[in-house]
């Protein structure tokens, strides 16, 4: 039996706080999204290495989203990073030939 992923979403405030007090490579926040984007993968039957291939392409979207999201981001809008990346997340999923859900 496999054990379930689960993302722990944190607040908009969170994670911006998240994003802007994270390192250039934006460590913390790829250990934050890992859980978000492993359960994303696992809705889909790959192979073990395409699936490890598809998450390290998506893993290095973050940097990019990031930077796109903080040159956009107004507190106001509440729009979580999370939120946002997701967009980044499907279109990965979504290049992929023949992808078949579980």
């Amino acid at each position: 039996m496999k054990k379930e992923i689960n993302f722990n979403p944190k607040t908009a405030e969170e994670e911006y706080a998240l994003l802007n007090k994270d390192d250039q490579a934006f460590s913390k926040t790829k250990g934050y999204l890992k859980p978000l984007i492993l359960k994303a993968i696992n809705h889909f039957d790959l192979k073990e290495e395409n699936k490890n291939e598809l998450f390290w392409s998506i893993v290095n979207d973050i940097p990019v989203a990031a930077e796109k999201y903080l040159e956009n981001k107004s507190l106001e809008k509440d729009i979580k990073f999370s939120s946002y990346f997701t967009w980044y997340i499907g279109q990965k999923i979504n290049s992929v030939d023949n992808l078949k859900r579980k």
